[in-house]
């Protein structure tokens, strides 16, 4: 199974599952959840609550009162997480790749990335290679759900987003800010982040790199946008076949 890395995806969840992570959270925590939550989600959890449990919920949330979307973005993480853990899927894998332009960013890159599992599809020199060997294969990780994100590394980055985003699933990001970091994933809910190997310090890619794999996607209005980009996807696949 796919690691969980937004709330909708709860919805995939059988009620069992469900049960299990209502198991694990608090009081507080689910009324912070649910008040981010959108009417399927609300709806799938509240199924599997009893009345009474329903009642004291939304009285706390009620009592809770405004909630900073701050809080509801780290309660959300730290939801998914428990979920995560509970089902044994995995979200500290990284698929990371470059060519031989953005090999020693890569190496940098891989340097601060301890917490979590590293997959490196390569280039393992700086000797002269082509992009899309390593590209596909670190975005192809990404799609299948064998890893939870990636980072690719070239030149400019501008081939690696080029690559990336010919794989279907894929939402690869060609960030040179933190704040494009943060945004790529706050509303494009991006699974890859790209990185400019000649353009960039290793001291910005570390901000970029931190804030796109622990800011969460925002979902709400920008949920439908990502479901057009799927359903245009499926659509062009379909028509392959």
């Amino acid at each position: 199974m796919r690691a969980l890395t937004q709330l909708e995806d709860l919805l995939v969840l059988t009620d069992r599952e469900i049960q299990l992570f209502l198991h694990e959270m608090s009081r507080d925590e689910l009324s912070i959840l649910l008040k981010g939550a959108s009417l399927p989600i609300k709806e799938k959890i509240y199924i599997n609550m009893s009345e009474n449990a329903i009642k004291l919920i939304r009285t706390n949330m009620e009592d809770l009162g405004y909630v900073k979307i701050g809080l509801i973005h780290k309660t959300i993480n730290k939801s998914l997480n428990k979920i995560n853990t509970l089902l044994g899927t995995d979200t500290t894998k990284i698929a990371i790749a470059s060519d031989h332009a953005g090999y020693e960013l890569k190496e940098n890159v891989k340097d601060f990335l301890r917490e979590y599992k590293i997959v490196d599809f390569g280039a393992n020199s700086e000797d002269s290679m082509d992009y899309p060997d390593t590209g596909f294969l670190a975005a192809e990780a990404v799609a299948k759900g064998e890893c939870a994100k990636g980072i690719l590394i070239c030149g400019s980055g501008l081939g690696m987003s080029i690559v990336a985003n010919k794989v279907n699933g894929v939402r690869a990001a060609l960030c040179q800010s933190a704040e494009f970091a943060w945004l790529s994933r706050q509303h494009n809910n991006a699974n890859i982040l790209v990185l400019s190997g000649r353009f960039i310090s290793k001291y910005l890619a570390k901000d970029m790199v931190n804030i796109f794999l622990t800011t969460p996607f925002e979902g709400g209005r920008h949920e439908k946008r990502i479901n057009k980009i799927k359903e245009y996807e499926k659509r062009g696949k379909n028509e392959n076949n």
